[in-house]
């Protein structure tokens, strides 16, 4: 009884000590698989997010895609000098813009403008088109001078285009930004009218013999010329066939 009261009372340090150990263990062991466990979770979403976004930032939709395939113009050998083309590393943005000058326009007897002119920008990403991503439409923005504040100030639809005798519509800028401004110049008011006009339109343009257009109590004529450099324009848009 003795002995066994005595191997009682010592082995609990024992077992104790061992308990003690094991559970320090397989703390670490759980800590540890527990760390592991986390950083699978936070590493896995973060790549499935990164390369979904890749993805959807590169991938062209069905329109643009269909914008591709439109029946552009063919281009000549020879950039117009209406047509400038820059590039911007920062952006890593590429802009073409067609600026037509000197245009023609008939107003009301009680209203006078000059100095009239129009500006059409394409916009894409990289030095290159993506050959499956046709621009679905563009900024256009007209300004002129007028004795008479409001020649150009737009009702709704803001613009009304028309290849020969065919008219179409342009669609309104960014609802944060307004389409009609002025501001004072020595020679009279300065007004500026932007708006946007579909690639398929601009293409019907492109195409006429006769084009105008109507912003605000302005009737705009393209001259020969005009419509000769828009045509170059609308040809260098051609995704699958740009050139320099």
């Amino acid at each position: 009884m003795t002995s066994v009261a005595q191997t009682l009372s010592s082995s609990p340090p024992k077992t104790a000590g061992a308990r003690a150990w094991v559970l320090v263990a397989v703390t670490a062991i759980l800590i540890g698989a527990g760390a592991f466990a986390v950083d699978r979770l936070r590493s896995k979403p973060s790549r499935s997010k990164g390369a979904a976004a890749s993805v959807v930032s590169h991938e062209p939709s069905k329109k643009q895609q269909r914008a591709a395939e439109y029946n552009y113009p063919t281009p000549s050998a020879t950039l117009p000098r209406s047509i400038a083309v820059s590039y911007d590393p920062g952006k890593d943005r590429t802009t073409m813009t067609l600026s037509l000058t000197g245009m023609a326009a008939n107003v009301p007897s009680a209203y006078r403008v000059s100095g009239l002119g129009l500006s059409v920008i394409s916009e894409f990403a990289g030095q290159a088109r993506n050959p499956d991503a046709g621009e679905l439409s563009l900024r256009c923005v007209l300004t002129g001078t007028t004795t008479t504040p409001g020649v150009l100030a737009p009702s709704s639809p803001i613009a009304t285009l028309s290849a020969d005798g065919k008219t179409f519509e342009s669609r309104p800028p960014p609802s944060n930004k307004s389409p009609f401004r002025s501001e004072a110049s020595p020679s009279g008011t300065r007004e500026i009218v932007e708006f946007r006009v579909s690639t398929s339109g601009l293409i019907a343009l492109a195409h006429a013999k006769s084009v105008s257009a109507q912003v605000g109590t302005a009737t705009l004529t393209f001259s020969p010329t005009q419509i000769a450099d828009l045509r170059e324009f609308v040809a260098r848009m051609n995704p699958r066939s740009s050139p320099k």
